[in-house]
């Protein structure tokens, strides 16, 4: 469901927020394999991949408003 509406949301703010879950889900899946697994590199992996998913979802965010703002200026 996430992916479909990262691809079609209606708008930016829709397809931000489903990339930002969809980073989500994958880090849970990650901490569950590496319970069930008991590997503890897993878990290494999973914080490296929120820090990386955090700073997409700002950056994304960042350059959404710097062209929302840019946009209301023109």
């Amino acid at each position: 469901a996430c992916l479909i509406r990262a691809i079609i949301g209606p708008s930016v703010t829709d397809r931000l927020m489903a990339v930002n879950m969809m980073g989500t889900i994958v880090i849970v899946i990650i901490g569950i394999l590496a319970l069930l697994l008991k590997e503890g590199y897993l878990m290494d992996v999973a914080i490296i991949y929120a820090i990386i998913s955090f700073l997409a979802v700002v950056v994304l965010a960042k350059i959404y408003i710097g062209t929302f703002i840019q946009g209301r200026q023109d």
